[in-house]
C-alpha cells in the first residue's frame, strides 16, 4: 500500500488508517482487541482514538500490547471538558495510562467547531499539551474540526502540525482548508471518508464502492491518510484491500461519483456517535442510519425488511425519546435529532 508523509512531522503512514470509534459499539472487549491485532497483521500503522471515545484507548492499547516502534498513535482531548491547564494535563496522562504507553505521536485537541472550543483550546488546553510535548510525552500537536471556518482559524494560528478534517465524496466542504494545510505542510487525516458508512453499501445500488470512495478521498493533494472506522476483522480487511486498489481519478470520475451520492443530501447521520449517551438509552446513530438507508433506497424490499427487523429488535426504539435535547449540542453536523428520531420511528416501526 502507498505510504505518505504526515505533513512536516517527519512521520509517514499507509494511506488507510484505523479509526477508533466503532470498537466501542456492539463488540466485546475481546472482539475489539482481536480486530486491532488483525489490523496490525494486515499492515495498519496509524491508530487513531480519543479520551472521549469511551474505552477505545484502553482497547487499542490492549490490542497493540505496548508495540510502538513502527506504529503511529494519535489521540485527542475535548476542550469543552477543560476548565484549567491542569485539567488538560490530567487528560494527557489519562490517555497515556489507558493506551499503556509512555508517549503518543500526535495529541489532537478536538472539535474546534465553535468559538468556545477554539478559545479553550488555545488558552487552556494548548499550553498544557505543549508542556507534555516538551516533556517527551507528546510528539506533535494537532486539531480536529467539522466546521470549515473554525478549522481555518485554528490552522492560521500556526500552532498545529496535524489536522483531522471530514472529507469524502459526500462532504467536500473542507477542500479549501485541506489546500491551506497542504500549502503550510500540515498533515491532513481525513475522517469519515466513507460518510459514516453511508458509502460502504453492498449490493446493486448506485453508490460508490469502498475503493472508489477512498480513491476520491485520497486524490485530494495534502491528504496523508483516510481514517476508516472499523470494528470487525472483516471490515478492517475490506478497507485495507480497498486502499491497496486506490487509483488517480479523472475529472469525469469525480463528477460521476459526486452525482452518485447526491441522494445523501446534507441531512444524514454520519455515525460518529458523538450524540451518545442517550438519556433514554437508545442507540441514536444506529437508528438514524437505518432510516437514512431506507430513504435512499425506497424500492429495495430486502433492505426495507432487514432494516425494520433490526429496528424492532432494538430496545429501546426511537419511540422512547423524551425530547430532552441533550444530544443536540453534541452533533457536529447540527442535525435535529429528536425530529429525526420521530421520523425514523414512523419509517421503521410501520
Amino acid at each position: 500500500m502507498e505510504t505518505r508523509p504526515l505533513g512536516r512531522t517527519g512521520l509517514s503512514c499507509p494511506v488507510v488508517a484505523f479509526g477508533g470509534i466503532p470498537i466501542i459499539h456492539d463488540v466485546s472487549e475481546e472482539e475489539a482487541v482481536a480486530t486491532v491485532r488483525h489490523c496490525l497483521a494486515l499492515g495498519y500503522r496509524l491508530f487513531d482514538t480519543s479520551r472521549t471515545y469511551g474505552d477505545s484507548e484502553r482497547r487499542i492499547g490492549l490490542g497493540l500490547g505496548g508495540r510502538t516502534r513502527d506504529v503511529i498513535l494519535t489521540t485527542k482531548l475535548g476542550p469543552w471538558k477543560v476548565e484549567s491547564e491542569q485539567d488538560a494535563g490530567c487528560f494527557v496522562q489519562e490517555s497515556l495510562t489507558a493506551l499503556g504507553v509512555s508517549r503518543v505521536d500526535v495529541l489532537m485537541i478536538k472539535n474546534l467547531d465553535n468559538e468556545n472550543n477554539l478559545r479553550r483550546a488555545l488558552d487552556l488546553a494548548l499550553p498544557a499539551v505543549k508542556r507534555a510535548q516538551h516533556a517527551g510525552l507528546v510528539g506533535h500537536i494537532g486539531m480536529t474540526s467539522h466546521m470549515p471556518a473554525f478549522a481555518e482559524a485554528a490552522i492560521r494560528t500556526g500552532e498545529f502540525s496535524v489536522a483531522m478534517l471530514p472529507h469524502s465524496i459526500a462532504n467536500r466542504s473542507h477542500e479549501p482548508v485541506i489546500e491551506l494545510c497542504h500549502q503550510q505542510g500540515i498533515g491532513v487525516l481525513a475522517m469519515k471518508p466513507l460518510a459514516g458508512g453511508a458509502l460502504a453499501e453492498s449490493g446493486e445500488r448506485e453508490l460508490p464502492s469502498v475503493w472508489e470512495a477512498l480513491s476520491f478521498c485520497l486524490d485530494r493533494p495534502g491528504v496523508s491518510a483516510a481514517v476508516v472506522g472499523v470494528n470487525t476483522p472483516h471490515q478492517a480487511e475490506v478497507a485495507w484491500r480497498a486502499g491497496e486498489m486506490i487509483a488517480a481519478l479523472t475529472a469525469e470520475d469525480r463528477d460521476r461519483l459526486i452525482a452518485q451520492v447526491e441522494t445523501l443530501g446534507e441531512d444524514y447521520c454520519r455515525g460518529c456517535g458523538y450524540c451518545q449517551p442517550c438519556t433514554a438509552g437508545m442507540s441514536i446513530d444506529v437508528i438514524l442510519q437505518l432510516a437514512d438507508r431506507m430513504r435512499r433506497f425506497p424500492d429495495d424490499d430486502a433492505l426495507r425488511d432487514a432494516s425494520r427487523a433490526q429496528y424492532r429488535s432494538m430496545d429501546p426504539t426511537a419511540e422512547a425519546c423524551v425530547n430532552c435535547e441533550e444530544c443536540l449540542p453534541r452533533c457536529p453536523f447540527d442535525l435535529n435529532i429528536p425530529e429525526r428520531l420521530r421520523e425514523a420511528h414512523e419509517l421503521l416501526g410501520g
